[in-house]
């Protein structure tokens, strides 16, 4: 039993179902704090939350080319087939029904928001205006 969970245990043994299905942790910013006063518990769901905003994983770039590695294995268009809708004077409506999919992914990747070049340090920017 770690001594966070111990703490919250002492303070709360007359009512121990309020700990069920949460964790001990620390409200400081320290992970080495065992301060009584610093101790709380959370769902594990808010505290990895609240982990990934303080060491900023949701936005790192490396994560998010892996995502999009796994979905692009599984899509029916290709970088290449991206790079030609956006250099594409065509409608959305006419490049959809081109390539079979939706119009709001044509949009999309017209806009930068889908199929990002990660290998490219400048394509986090946003979309490429021509």
């Amino acid at each position: 039993m770690s001594v966070r969970r111990a703490i919250l245990m002492e303070r709360h043994k007359e009512n121990l179902l309020l700990l069920r299905g949460r964790l001990a942790t620390y409200k400081c910013g320290n992970p080495k704090c065992v301060n009584p006063d610093h101790t709380h518990a959370v769902t594990r769901s808010a505290l990895q939350n609240r982990l990934a905003k303080e060491f900023s994983y949701h936005n790192s770039p490396v994560r998010k080319k892996k995502i999009a590695d796994a979905m692009r294995a599984k899509s029916r268009l290709t970088m290449e087939i991206a790079e030609q809708i956006r250099r594409s004077k065509k409608t959305q409506r006419a490049m959809a029904l081109e390539f079979g999919v939706s119009q709001g992914v044509i949009s999309k990747i017209r806009r930068g928001q889908i199929w990002k070049d990660y290998s490219n340090p400048f394509s986090q920017l946003g979309a490429i205006k021509s």
